[in-house]
């Protein structure tokens, strides 16, 4: 699976725009985010600095953002095409 040219960095900043909380303390080995109020939880492999997004993992956030009532599909594309355009 072929990576996109957003960060995980810049993916985390938009979870944590949408209300989500960083819980990776209690998991060292990942990247663990919470959204109390639609008790979603998204779990992430630790990653080093600048590594693009896994096309994978940008699937299963957008799919769980919108089922979840967060973020849709539209919206999601475009704040992704926003921070990518603001990494260039």
């Amino acid at each position: 699976m072929h990576q996109v040219q957003l960060t995980y960095e810049k993916l985390f900043d938009l979870l944590l725009r949408l209300e989500f909380q960083d819980v990776s303390k209690a998991t060292p080995s990942r990247r663990v985010f919470r959204h109390d109020a639609t008790d979603t939880l998204l779990a992430f492999a630790a990653y080093p600095p600048g590594t693009h997004v896994r096309e994978a993992d940008l699937i299963a956030t957008q799919q769980q953002l919108d089922y979840r009532g967060l973020l849709g599909e539209s919206e999601f594309d475009r704040q992704v095409e926003v921070a990518t355009e603001a990494s260039a």
